[in-house]
């Protein structure tokens, strides 16, 4: 099974080659046998020096794309483009401060090959051991999340979690959506819901600062705004 990890990175000279040192010895050690895995460094422009940082790096496992329009959902929708012209069989994706750990990448590997699903998410909400700092982010993560699953009529109780892999099926309905930032991931599991595709969860440890020094880039406050607008996009777009 041909399995590609995309890591969207954008501003992340400070932790990247540690990130990836971490998920290149998790995959290493957990999918000895079934996989042939590649992790794909989404490199979407960056303004530090990240990019000079991965152009360093030597590793036959690990593929440097690079665009030059920031934005996470643009990066992973070309990195799924990607994927599919070179006939890989599983496409997921992870964030590169690793709140969900990629030794969990295993679990949802197992799940999809297991219920024969299309689609496999982490969830933050399932867990107990889900570790938050800010009790804000928390709450609003829960509202939005809520709001999603009734306007959309989405089973699935984490939207936005920063790990979810699917097929090709899946993928192809990816690169269809139209978001490029952040809501990616609302629009995506809106439209697979709405087009019958099977969804399965599996619950994660998620914490939220792995790395303390390095400044979040979710603004509550900002962002909770650019969700309303985000919303009635993706409502209008699967309606009309």
């Amino acid at each position: 099974m041909k399995f590609h990890l995309v890591v969207p990175v954008h501003n992340e000279s400070e932790i990247i080659l540690n990130s990836l040192k971490i998920i290149t010895d998790s995959l290493e050690r957990t999918l000895v046998k079934d996989f042939q895995w590649k992790i794909i460094l989404a490199e979407n422009g960056s303004t530090d020096n990240t990019l000079q940082i991965l152009k360093g790096i030597n590793d036959k496992r690990v593929e440097i794309l690079c665009l030059s329009k920031a934005g996470k959902g643009s990066a992973l929708k070309e990195s799924a483009k990607n994927f599919l012209l070179n006939s890989g069989d599983i496409f997921g994706f992870i964030d590169a401060d690793l709140s969900s750990h990629p030794d969990n990448v295993l679990n949802l590997l197992e799940k999809m090959r297991t219920e024969k699903v299309d689609i496999v998410v982490a969830s933050r909400f399932s867990s107990k051991q889900s570790i938050y700092e800010n009790k804000l982010r928390k709450f609003c993560s829960g509202i939005f999340a809520f709001t999603v699953r009734t306007i959309f009529f989405i089973r699935v109780k984490d939207i936005q979690c920063g790990l979810k892999i699917m097929n090709n099926k899946a993928a192809k309905m990816f690169t269809e959506c139209e978001e490029d930032k952040w809501f990616l991931d609302t629009e995506f599991m809106a439209k697979a819901s709405k087009n019958g595709l099977k969804i399965a969860e599996v619950p994660v440890e998620w914490k939220e600062k792995v790395y303390k020094n390095r400044k979040s880039k979710l603004n509550l406050f900002r962002d909770g705004g650019r969700s309303l607008s985000a919303l009635w996009r993706i409502w209008w777009r699967l309606h009309f």
